[in-house]
């Protein structure tokens, strides 16, 4: 509706509103979905519009065959010292003094070597290598696809870091990528009886974690089950523990207790279990504290609190988790009317204030506890979402409160990058997106406050 001025010569000068831009073509109540959305390098405040700040190289040695960065936590040892963790898809670092990163699951691996005992080039681009002695460690689960092996020259100081594709069966034989344009690949065909295969880190993907008192405790998605950083090293969550549980896909710290959801029991896959601990004790799971959301069809994915609630996210369902006056069941959860959607990937979704922030299958969503489920991402579906090369299963999404917004990261199916941050600013409900290549972005902040330990009486 057009705003009339009277001026002295009673001349009507119709001013339009200005929120669809300079667009004359249309009046601004019919200008399409998108319009004037497409803002690059900016900030949104109430004060404004502002230009956003550049980036500045911090650690660089993170190793190109792990480098998708998961979150950056920060873990409390016993006495209140703050360490700043990583967390990438298969390795848990610590950013230790001068900006260097050490790597916290080489601890766990370290003594796993092996000799190379032959080997040779396949057609399809891999080296095939056979170890001495590997058996024992592919039958105890100590050597799966996915894990991280180092190769080693004996007369060469230097390390060589590669994925294995697959463990062919138990006579040793692992088969890995390898680039050849690297000068010494001759010399390891040639020479394999000069090369040394050793395990370091051999996770194969850290799907979750949860900070309590004095210990990181995370999951392994494997047959080690929950392990755990004390502020010292690496090792076994329970090593005790019955029902024998593996293959956990999620984890939260929430009311007092240790949660996990999807995981392997024994050998049995229990997708949709969820399991607690009592309040004294946290690193064992009673065989009969579980709960079984019956009727599902999808793992679960994650586990979020949401104030007084729990909530459970899969990929095509939400469930809420409320309080219970019920012995052996603290929470019970009932379904959320979604209409059958869901998260798109295990880290595309985060939680910040009072919120949770994810993508879903038609849209990008918030969760409050005292709001219904609030669509926001209408208005960049076409370029997010929707966008035929985008692989949404490794959405990434993360908070970042220093500059009052929620970053949503989507992957390239050509690229394998994240090409631009999509950038939600929720306190004036606007987006704006920048161009970015890279495996993830991920704010972390560490308050380096008075201890006990630091204090002196007088």
């Amino acid at each position: 509706m057009a705003i009339s001025e009277t001026f002295n010569r009673s001349q009507f000068v119709p001013l339009r509103p200005l929120i669809g831009g300079m667009n004359t073509e249309l009046p601004p109540q019919q200008l399409p979905v998108g319009t004037f959305l497409d803002l690059q390098n900016v900030g949104v405040s109430f004060g404004g519009l502002s230009r956003r700040g550049g980036y500045s190289s911090f650690i660089q040695d993170l190793p190109t065959i792990d480098n998708r960065v998961y979150g950056s936590p920060v873990f409390y040892d016993d006495n209140g010292n703050p360490e700043a963790l990583l967390v990438t898809r298969k390795h848990l670092w610590k950013v230790a003094s001068g900006n260097t990163l050490e790597l916290l699951s080489e601890v766990f691996y370290a003594n796993l070597t092996m000799e190379v005992t032959n080997a040779h080039a396949t057609d399809d681009g891999y080296f095939l290598f056979t170890c001495q002695n590997a058996s024992t460690f592919v039958s105890d689960g100590d050597i799966a696809a996915g894990d991280t092996v180092w190769i080693t020259v004996y007369d060469d100081a230097d390390k060589y870091a590669y994925e294995i594709v697959s463990v062919e069966s138990e006579t040793s034989v692992i088969v890995w990528i390898h680039d050849y344009t690297t000068s010494w690949s001759d010399t390891m065909l040639d020479d394999y009886n000069q090369c040394l295969v050793k395990i370091v880190a051999g996770f194969h993907r850290i799907p979750d974690w949860a900070v309590t008192k004095g210990a990181f405790v995370f999951t392994d998605n494997s047959s080690r089950g929950l392990l755990v950083y004390d502020g010292t090293s690496v090792g076994p969550y329970n090593a005790t523990q019955t029902p024998v549980l593996t293959e956990i896909d999620t984890i939260a710290y929430f009311s007092d207790r240790l949660w996990i959801g999807s995981m392997t029991e024994t050998g049995v896959d229990e997708w949709f279990r969820l399991r607690w601990t009592s309040v004294t004790d946290l690193e064992t799971f009673p065989v009969s504290n579980y709960l079984d959301f019956v009727g599902q069809r999808t793992p679960l994915w994650r586990l979020l609190p949401l104030g007084n609630l729990l909530v459970a996210y899969f990929r095509d369902a939400i469930h809420y988790g409320r309080p219970t006056n019920i012995v052996n069941l603290p929470y019970d959860f009932t379904p959320y009317d979604t209409g059958n959607v869901g998260i798109v990937g295990p880290r595309a979704i985060t939680s910040w204030l009072d919120s949770h922030w994810f993508v879903g299958q038609d849209d990008i969503y918030s969760l409050s506890a005292t709001r219904a489920l609030e669509r926001i991402g209408t208005a960049v579906l076409r370029d997010t979402i929707l966008n035929q090369d985008v692989d949404l299963e490794k959405t990434l999404v993360t908070a970042d409160p220093e500059n009052e917004r929620i970053v949503f990261q989507f992957f390239s199916k050509t690229s394998g990058e994240v090409e631009y941050l999509w950038n939600y600013y929720y306190k004036t409900e606007s987006w704006t997106r920048e161009p970015y290549f890279g495996h993830g972005y991920h704010f972390g902040r560490m308050v380096n406050g008075l201890t006990w330990e630091t204090s002196t009486s007088t």
